[in-house]
C-alpha cells in the first residue's frame, strides 16, 4: 500500500478531493496532509508518502516551490499538481518537476483516480526496474571470477586482430 500526501489549504476542497479517491480500488491511503508548506515539510520528513498532491497556491511558498524540495529528499517522489490558475507557464514548471499530472480545479473523479493510478505504475516500474537491476549485479558478482577466468581463457588463446599484437606474436612476445 502506498502513502499519499495531500497539500492544499482549502479545507473544503481538500475534503472534496479526500472524498473522491478511490483509496482502495488504488490500494493506497492518506498519509498525511498539510494547508501550508512548512507543515508539509515536517509531515513529509516524518511520514515519506510516496505520491504528494499539492496544491500550486499554498501559504509560505508555492507548491511547486515545495515538491522541487521535497524531490531532494526523496528524488523518486511522484507529484500530482492541481491549480486554480490556466496558465503555461505552471504547465512548463510541472513538466520540470516531472509531475505525473498538472490538474485543474474543480478536480474531477476520474482525473485524480487516473493520476494516481499513473503515479502508482511509474513507481512499480521503478521498483521492478531496481529488483532487475539488482538480481542482474548480484547474478554478475556471484559469476564474476568464473567470468574473469573465461575471458582472459579466451583472450589468450585467440589469434590478435590487433596488428601490434600481430607484430608481437611474430617476434616471440606474444605467446597467445
Amino acid at each position: 500500500m502506498l502513502d499519499v500526501m495531500i497539500i492544499e489549504d482549502d479545507a473544503s476542497a481538500r475534503e472534496r478531493l479526500k472524498s473522491i479517491i478511490s483509496w482502495d480500488k488504488l490500494n493506497c491511503r492518506l498519509a498525511c496532509e498539510a494547508m501550508d508548506s512548512d507543515t508539509a515539510k515536517d509531515l513529509f520528513l516524518m511520514y515519506r508518502p510516496k505520491i504528494i498532491i499539492t496544491d500550486i497556491n499554498i501559504p509560505i511558498i508555492s507548491g511547486l516551490d515545495l515538491a522541487r524540495e521535497l524531490q531532494l529528499e526523496d528524488p523518486n517522489l511522484r507529484i500530482i499538481v492541481i491549480t486554480g490558475y490556466n496558465d503555461f507557464d505552471l504547465v512548463r514548471k510541472s513538466v520540470d518537476l516531472r509531475a505525473v499530472s498538472l490538474l485543474s480545479k474543480p478536480i474531477q473523479s476520474n482525473e485524480i483516480n487516473d493520476s494516481l493510478e499513473a503515479a502508482i505504475k511509474s513507481i512499480q516500474t521503478e521498483c521492478e526496474k531496481e529488483k532487475s537491476q539488482l538480481s542482474l549485479k548480484q547474478l554478475v558478482s556471484s559469476n564474476l571470477p568464473e567470468m574473469q577466468k573465461t575471458f582472459i581463457g579466451n583472450l589468450l588463446r585467440k589469434e590478435p586482430d590487433n596488428p601490434s599484437l600481430k607484430y608481437y606474436k611474430f617476434m616471440g612476445w606474444y605467446s597467445g
